[in-house]
């Protein structure tokens, strides 16, 4: 998944904490290799304590991008 249509990371405890982590112009320059070993790094101090992580996608961003896409692609389609 690009990290261009990630907006927030959800990482829940057991214990009912929640902790959000939004993906900033900042994380989106630095690419995902950086994000992907940050976010490993945290799930491997808290593993034990870690009930799930969701991944919170910026739907607005990702049909933008599909809908220009399609106009492209139909656009160029030769019959």
């Amino acid at each position: 998944m690009p990290l261009r249509y990630l907006h927030t990371v959800l990482v829940n405890f057991k214990d009912g904490k929640t902790w959000e982590i939004k993906i900033t112009a900042k994380t989106k320059k630095e690419g995902w290799p950086t994000f992907e070993r940050n976010l490993m790094e945290l799930v491997k101090n808290y593993e034990e304590t870690i009930e799930n992580v969701d991944f919170k996608l910026d739907t607005p961003k990702v049909k933008k991008d599909i809908e220009a896409s399609t106009q492209k692609f139909l656009k160029n389609r030769k019959l």
